[in-house]
C-alpha cells in the first residue's frame, strides 16, 4: 500500500516486529516499523502482516511484497544453504 495510508493504519504496536523470526524490523524514532537488512534476510513468510491487526500490513500468497523481486533460481545461495544477503543490497 501506498506510504500514506500505511502509517494512517500503522498504531506503532511493534507486533510484526515480534513476529518476525528473521528479527530484521525495527521501529522507527517515531514507532514505526521498518526493514533493517544488516539484521537478516527476509524470507517473505508473511508472519509480520499476519501479526498486524489494524491492517497495516498485508500478506497474500500471489502478492508481490517489494516492489523489486528477487528472482530465486537453482544457483542461489540460499537455497545452498549460505545467507548471502546479495537481496537486500541497495
Amino acid at each position: 500500500m501506498a506510504e500514506a495510508q500505511f502509517l494512517s493504519r500503522c498504531d506503532g504496536c511493534g507486533n510484526c516486529r515480534e513476529a518476525c523470526m528473521q528479527h530484521i524490523i525495527v521501529l522507527t524514532d517515531g514507532g514505526y516499523p521498518q526493514i533493517d537488512f544488516l539484521n537478516g534476510e527476509c524470507t517473505l513468510c508473511g508472519d509480520c502482516a499476519r501479526a498486524c491487526d489494524e491492517g497495516a500490513l498485508a500478506w497474500s500468497p500471489q502478492a508481490t511484497p517489494w516492489q523489486v523481486k528477487a528472482v530465486v533460481m537453482s544457483e542461489c545461495l540460499t537455497r545452498r544453504g549460505v545467507v548471502c544477503r546479495s537481496c537486500g543490497e541497495p
